[in-house]
């Protein structure tokens, strides 16, 4: 059976939709290389870094960056290393 290969048809499965339609909480896209962003403390700080650590995780797995966290003075701060 033979296919023939067409130009110019617009893919119905692009990064734009095929998101879930839920916004992202952290600004991870936004960020180039040596930016950061700081998650302001809550009561419990130590659920709160697990949360964005995870979230930073998820997004440099499927995204090819590389991105860091640490619990700093007020707060979890994640920096974009790569």
């Amino acid at each position: 059976m033979n296919f023939k290969i067409e130009k110019g048809i617009p893919a119905p499965c692009t990064p734009e939709n095929l998101r879930t339609g839920r916004k992202l909480l952290y600004p991870f896209a936004e960020m180039k290389v040596g930016d950061s962003f700081l998650v302001p403390e809550t009561e419990d700080i130590r659920n709160r870094a697990d949360r964005v650590k995870s979230a930073a995780s998820t997004y440099s797995r499927k995204h090819s960056i590389r991105l860091a966290t640490k619990i700093v003075e007020g707060g979890v701060r994640v920096w974009r290393l790569a």
